[in-house]
């Protein structure tokens, strides 16, 4: 596996740093913000509130190789906000 993963407060650190994220197919995903253990957002495009449980990603996060995970394999763990969740991971795992 390469890569050494993170904690989870480092994971949530970096989270917490994020803005904005654009997923695979190129959806903005703006005024992010942690509170807790949730991240929310907004989707640009449509200014549809979306929520992350990131207990929740940071397990997909742990499980999987970020490099190979996409949004069918992220329903598993994050049902609904697949999309964001990806971006989100692909963001802070670069």
């Amino acid at each position: 596996m390469g890569q050494k993963k993170m904690s989870k407060e480092e994971f949530i650190k970096k989270v917490g740093d994020l803005k904005q994220v654009v997923s695979v197919t190129g959806i903005n995903y703006v005024n992010l913000s942690v509170a807790g253990s949730m991240c929310y957002g907004k989707r640009e495009s449509t200014n549809n509130p979306f929520e992350v449980d990131l207990d929740k990603l940071y397990k997909a996060y742990s499980d999987c190789d970020v490099s190979e995970l996409n949004t069918t394999k992220l329903k598993k763990y994050v049902d609904r906000v697949q999309s964001p969740a990806l971006a989100i991971l692909k963001a802070i795992n670069k």
